[in-house]
């Protein structure tokens, strides 16, 4: 589906997309941006597909390495509150993982700087979070057999709680 064709119901939900062009983020074409991922798949003579549709048209999801990682994770279930005051429940990728998944991908050499500093910082943010106000979830490696050892190792000093808030 390209852009210019969407009705302008979509367009208006997809204009902070249009951000992306502006940081580099780089599609196999022209005027497309691929919405659908999908992990890398561990066994290449099996075929799985990467369309939702027949349609040649249709979007092909892009394999992204290490997103098994966060689809295997527990799922962490929360409730929020919306800007009206309505509750929201969230349902994402276990914190501790994504933290991990992005202490990864600032270390990745084929990365962008720009998005190496910012999955860093982000992934300093997240493990603050969890240890401070996620207490429920310890890092411990048993829990997250579904990352690699090494990077479980190198991500728990990111995990210790440094000190408490001025506002908790």
């Amino acid at each position: 589906m390209r852009f210019n064709t969407l009705p302008q119901f979509y367009m208006e939900l997809l204009k902070p997309l249009s951000l992306l062009d502006k940081i580099g983020f780089n599609t196999p074409y022209p005027n497309w941006l691929e919405l659908l991922i999908k992990p890398m798949q561990n066994l290449p003579w099996k075929e799985a597909p990467d369309k939702v549709g027949s349609d040649p048209e249709d979007l092909s999801a892009v394999q992204i390495e290490g997103l098994d990682w966060l689809q295997n994770s527990p799922p962490f279930d929360a409730v929020a509150i919306d800007e009206k005051g309505e509750p929201v429940r969230i349902v994402a990728p276990d914190p501790r993982v994504w933290a991990v998944h992005k202490l990864w991908l600032s270390r990745r050499a084929d990365r962008q700087p720009v998005k190496r500093q910012r999955d860093a910082a982000q992934a300093e943010v997240v493990a603050a979070l969890v240890a401070t106000y996620l207490t429920h979830l310890p890092f411990e490696p048993e829990q997250l057999r579904m990352l690699p050892k090494e990077l479980v190792t190198d991500a728990a000093p990111l995990f210790v709680k440094t000190g408490t808030s001025r506002n908790a």
